[in-house]
């Protein structure tokens, strides 16, 4: 057997960090994806196992051969269930299978997190039209639908009118590989989030941040900052609700995301998962705390304790923003990036000339992502303002010769 190694799972954009830091940390990197002429993170890999990450059994037949003193992922929940069942057969840190298909089944998110006391939107699983309707009348309008085993604001939608009820059923139904989809009153309110890192049973620490939101079907986080601007009292109660919201999972060894919303006096938590949330948010961690937080994710899946001072805080203030462009549709012809306008800002483009734009209905569609930071609030989004000058994306049709 080959002498032990780091296995990634998965080689898109929310892997690159990932697979990057476990070279720098003197890992042979295995990165497990299925075959692909443009994920970013096959070229960074020591060796590619050719394998669905969306299955377990797939991952293990690919990786049978290999010694692995760690197995992660990160950015996306596609991975959670191969990624615990190596966990498990390897006796290697990680989340358990029983918390990974919690992560992955939003009707079992929202079981576990009312068993744990949580405060979080009263819901319904229903598995027709019928049902749906009188699950609305139990939880009055406006509701939302969501299919349950989707991501990234898939399969989602905000229903303010009943008329509208069996559009929704059947567009949430459509996208998903389940019979069930759910009901759950929608709360009007703030929507923010949070990242956590939990270690050997410890949450080493949460951090707080403000987030901007597209309005599509539903809200789709585009923004993210830190330090979070609500007041010290709901900063409390959300601290409290992601604890038992953590315990109520059983999340451990892992990054955590979590989703919230604040009504009044009042912290609901969405849902949550047992990795680092995506678009900029590694990178704000980072930048916030002047660490490589995939370094850290890495060092945690290979059983370390990484020796961070979660206390101090290296950029006071840090802004990430994805670039969404709702209004292009068509072929890129050019894409345009002056950096003089904005010096200090990190502008990473997802998109290149060739590929196609179809709006923005999800966070795949987002064509790059922005990083400032500041000494103050005011001052990193007077930075963020001048990155979003420093580029510009033609499409073919408008082209000049």
């Amino acid at each position: 057997m080959k002498q032990g190694a780091m296995l990634v799972l998965g080689a898109g954009r929310g892997q690159v960090g990932l697979i990057r830091a476990s070279r720098n940390l003197g890992m042979r990197t295995l990165v497990a994806s299925l075959p692909s002429q443009s994920a970013p993170g096959l070229e960074l890999a020591d060796e590619v196992l050719h394998a669905d990450i969306s299955n377990p059994e797939a991952v293990r037949v690919a990786a049978e051969a290999y010694a692995i003193s760690g197995v992660a992922t990160s950015c996306a929940d596609t991975g959670l269930d191969a990624l615990a069942a190596l966990c498990e057969a390897r006796n290697l840190p990680g989340l358990t299978t029983e918390t990974a298909a919690i992560c992955g089944d939003k009707t079992l998110m929202k079981q576990s997190l009312v068993r744990g006391g949580v405060n979080t939107a009263r819901f319904s699983v229903v598995a027709s039209v019928e049902q749906l309707m009188s699950a609305v009348s139990e939880l009055q309008m406006p509701v939302i639908v969501k299919a349950t085993d989707l991501q990234g604001s898939k399969g989602i939608a905000v229903v303010r009118e009943r008329a509208s009820l069996e559009a929704a059923f059947l567009y949430a139904s459509s996208q998903s590989s389940r019979k069930s989809v759910i009901v759950e009153e929608f709360i009007e309110g703030l929507e923010f989030g949070a990242q956590a890192l939990v270690v050997d049973g410890q949450i080493v620490f949460v951090l707080l941040h403000d987030d901007g939101v597209f309005q599509a079907a539903t809200a789709i986080p585009i923004e993210h900052s830190v330090p979070c601007s609500l007041s010290a009292e709901l900063q409390a109660s959300a601290h409290e609700q992601i604890v038992a919201a953590i315990r109520a999972v059983c999340l451990d060894n892992c990054a955590v995301n979590v989703d919230l919303i604040v009504r009044g006096d009042e912290v609901f938590v969405i849902e949550l998962s047992g990795r680092v949330g995506a678009n900029g948010l590694p990178e704000m961690v980072s930048a916030y705390f002047g660490i490589d937080y995939y370094e850290v994710l890495a060092q945690v899946a290979m059983g370390l304790s990484p020796q961070v001072d979660w206390g101090a805080v290296a950029a006071p203030h840090v802004v990430v923003r994805m670039l969404a462009e709702p209004e292009l549709h068509g072929t890129i012809g050019r894409v345009v990036v002056d950096k003089s306008k904005e010096p200090s800002a990190e502008i990473v483009l997802f998109k290149t000339a060739g590929d196609v734009l179809e709006g923005f209905s999800h966070s795949g569609h987002c064509v790059g992502q922005i990083m400032t930071t500041g000494a103050s609030e005011e001052q990193a989004r007077l930075r963020m303002d001048n990155a979003l000058e420093a580029y510009r994306i033609e499409l073919k049709a408008a082209q000049h010769e």
